[in-house]
């Protein structure tokens, strides 16, 4: 008789808590080494940002963490300036790229100890702090994108050039806006996928997401797609490990998926009752995604299962949950709050584990939901030019009755003349008698009186 295998409800737990030795710092990036291998360690770099950044005696240390010995890092790194963003080379685990707040970058190569081996001019980089930095597709496997809050997206080649490679303003046509908004916009968070090497996404400050194809022949055509929905700053946006057409964003309380094909969300996870920080794809069970929030806590969501309410949850503190990042083999997930803490927390089987019927759902139901959007997308816009062709045309209405313009003295004078009770002066009409032959003069009105001004008034302004 075969063993029945058991089921698990999914769950998370905590494996390990990194304290941060220096106090008023916060976790501000997390980032899983890519190295390969049954005999590779898994590495995790944690960038931690003082929360004031013009403190005098503020530490700027980061620190690399070997997951076969958590009780102490294993490097630590000493940028110039506080760190806000740390990110290991997907191609290469020994160089890490970090972004500083007074608008620099720097490159470590840990071969070489704990100073940086590169560093960008200070003139030729952004003019506030570097939000966010990602490694892209190159043929050297040194190239990176910055984003900072001056409105720049910068390119960089890290091996030599201290200057960036090329510059793109994050303004779009004025046609490709929604109303009410304006550039320049301040770039807040970044996600590239390998998947589609010419485009990344950019969240910005003013709560849009956008769309930038560093390959675009026309500077004016580099932005090909602003996303609008969020009501405050855009803290994550995340493009589907697998299915690279779809994405999501995380902003006030909600986070929000989309397709690069409509402007309009094709789901929406409900409003919380918390403020949503982060929130990551699942690498292993790619349906999955988790969302952080400002009371510590964390959610799995599974979308082909449920919008209502997550599939599990778990508390890792009380504080504002900043970065989060899955291990590339989706079997741990690291989160980093405001205090300076970070968790290591373990996925167990059904949140690692994804079948082929899973993977069918999902993609049945974003193509679904992409569908349902354009119908509806597509009606919006024909019920607005109909108003507009409605609209159009009582204009024209209104145009011809103003033929005739409105002259208050011709008014005044006729007021007057009926104080006076003198006769009006009437322009005589004809009237068309249906069956006559001939058209008959419309009867003359009577002379005004002085005793019924009253009457005359109101004849006279009808």
């Amino acid at each position: 008789m075969e063993e029945k295998t058991p089921i698990m409800d999914p769950s998370m737990r905590t494996l390990s808590i990194f304290r941060d030795r220096f106090e008023n710092r916060s976790v501000s990036g997390i980032s899983w080494s890519t190295e390969t291998g049954t005999s590779a360690a898994k590495r995790v770099a944690i960038c931690y940002t003082p929360n004031d950044l013009s403190c005098p005696t503020a530490h700027y240390e980061s620190f690399i963490y070997n997951l076969e010995c958590p009780s102490v890092p294993e490097i630590e790194l000493h940028p110039p300036s506080p760190l806000i963003c740390l990110e290991y080379n997907t191609k290469d685990s020994n160089f890490l790229v970090g972004g500083m707040s007074h608008g620099s970058l720097c490159l470590w190569d840990v071969r070489q100890g704990s100073l940086p081996v590169w560093t960008s001019a200070i003139e030729s980089s952004h003019r506030g702090a570097v939000n966010a930095v990602r490694w892209i597709s190159s043929k050297t496997a040194f190239e990176c994108v910055s984003v900072s809050a001056d409105g720049n997206s910068m390119t960089w080649d890290t091996r030599s050039n201290t200057s960036p490679l090329e510059t793109i303003q994050l303004a779009p046509a004025p046609e490709a806006l929604p109303e009410g908004f304006a550039p320049p916009f301040g770039g807040r968070c970044l996600d590239y996928h390998t998947g589609v090497p010419t485009k990344y996404m950019v969240g910005t400050v003013e709560g849009l997401v956008m769309s930038v194809n560093r390959k675009a022949s026309d500077p004016s055509t580099r932005i090909s797609g602003v996303f609008p929905g969020h009501y405050g700053p855009v803290y994550a946006v995340r493009r589907h490990p697998t299915e690279t057409k779809y994405f999501c964003s995380v902003s006030d309380w909600s986070c929000r998926f989309f397709t690069e094909d409509n402007k309009t969300p094709l789901l929406t996870i409900p409003a919380q009752r918390n403020y949503l920080t982060n929130a990551v794809w699942g690498l292993a069970r790619t349906t999955v995604i988790y969302t952080g929030n400002t009371v510590g806590g964390i959610d799995a969501w599974d979308l082909i299962q449920s919008l209502k309410e997550p599939i599990c949850s778990i508390t890792v503190g009380q504080s504002p949950v900043y970065s989060m990042a899955v291990e590339p083999n989706g079997q741990f997930l690291m989160t980093g709050d405001s205090e300076g803490t970070a968790t290591l927390l373990e996925l167990n089987e059904p949140l690692r584990n994804i079948t082929q019927t899973e993977k069918s759902l999902f993609n049945g139901m974003m193509q679904r939901e992409s569908k349902r959007v354009k119908n509806y997308d597509q009606f919006i816009k024909e019920q607005k030019m109909r108003e507009k062709a409605k609209a159009g045309g009582h204009q024209e209405e209104g145009e011809k009755k103003e033929e005739k313009p409105f002259d208050p003295a011709e008014i005044e004078a006729e007021f007057e003349a009926a104080l006076r009770g003198e006769k009006e002066v009437v322009v005589e009409k004809k009237r068309v008698v249906i069956g006559g032959d001939e058209e008959q003069p419309e009867p003359q009105p009577q002379a005004a009186s002085k005793g019924v001004l009253g009457n005359v008034i109101g004849d006279t302004l009808n």
